[in-house]
């Protein structure tokens, strides 16, 4: 018996039964996805979930077509910088400590280390620990670690789009809510799923926006259980969408997503208008959640 972890229900529905991203896009694979009956989480069913040592070797990378390359992690992950600084207002850092949870080659931690008294970066994967200790960013393997070396010192931990990855997410916000200092401050992202396409095309985008990378899906209803079960203090709760119309129309037109490409400079000017609209009505594609110790 699988208990949700946002909620504590034992109830599932079969959701979902059809192809799936594996890897890439383009590679699929068939797999089934379970729904809270209480919630509304939803979870990949575990005979298709990643094995626990992926992310501790170059596999997530390499599955992905990305690289443990600095310069190439910036051009696939460079334009998310933009969101937590956004929410979190980029002079919140001064002097503060600030642990990214996930962090990989420490982009966030760059962004924001000038301004920070400590920068702490949590990655499993310890290729990438060579190159953060290069800049001046201590690098651990998990959040065990992390509370171990520095205890409860952390005015801001970040966590983006990491959630969705982990074997038991109930564990990795208790975890990461250990690290904060009195007052700190824990930022969650995930994508949506209550996203504009999985309402529009729930017969193709399905295939798109689940995926064996990603063991759990998140609306704000499951996210505001989880912090409800963790006895969590929501202080904002705030959508964020990525992508511009000429992507949604592509989706319509062609089943098929365009990302950030836009050959219709027409549609340009009114993507702060859609994506405004999206985030609103709460059916962008990303919700950041800003939690504190009760």
């Amino acid at each position: 018996m699988i208990v949700c972890p946002s909620c504590g229900s034992s109830t599932w529905t079969l959701h979902y039964t059809g192809p799936i991203r594996n890897g890439s896009f383009g590679k699929e694979v068939v797999a089934s996805i379970q729904k809270c009956s209480n919630c509304s989480l939803e979870r990949l069913d575990d005979k298709f979930s990643l094995p626990k040592n992926f992310y501790s070797t170059s596999a997530y990378r390499d599955a992905l077509e990305q690289h443990i390359d600095e310069d190439h992690h910036f051009k696939s992950h460079g334009h998310l910088l933009k969101y937590p600084l956004e929410i979190l207002n980029h002079e919140s850092f001064y002097k503060k400590n600030v642990l990214d949870l996930g962090c990989a080659s420490g982009l966030f931690l760059d962004a924001i280390k000038g301004l920070a008294n400590l920068a702490i970066g949590v990655e499993p994967c310890t290729l990438w620990h060579d190159l953060l200790k290069s800049k001046n960013i201590v690098p651990h393997t998990s959040t065990s670690e992390a509370l171990a070396t520095h205890g409860s010192i952390f005015d801001y931990v970040v966590s983006h789009q990491v959630i969705e990855h982990v074997d038991c997410p109930q564990s990795f916000v208790r975890d990461a809510l250990k690290l904060l200092s009195p007052g700190g401050r824990l930022l969650l992202s995930t994508p949506n799923l209550d996203d504009i396409l999985m309402h529009t095309l729930p017969n193709d985008f399905p295939s798109f926006f689940y995926r064996t990378q990603h063991k759990w899906y998140f609306n704000s209803q499951s996210l505001l259980a989880l912090s409800k079960t963790l006895g969590a203090n929501v202080e904002k709760l705030v959508y964020k969408h990525r992508y511009g119309f000429t992507n949604y129309y592509s989706w319509l037109k062609i089943k098929k997503p365009s990302g950030h490409i836009s050959d219709m400079p027409y549609f340009d000017s009114f993507d702060p208008a859609w994506c405004s609209f999206l985030e609103s009505t709460g059916r962008a594609d990303n919700i950041f959640l800003i939690l504190t110790n009760q």
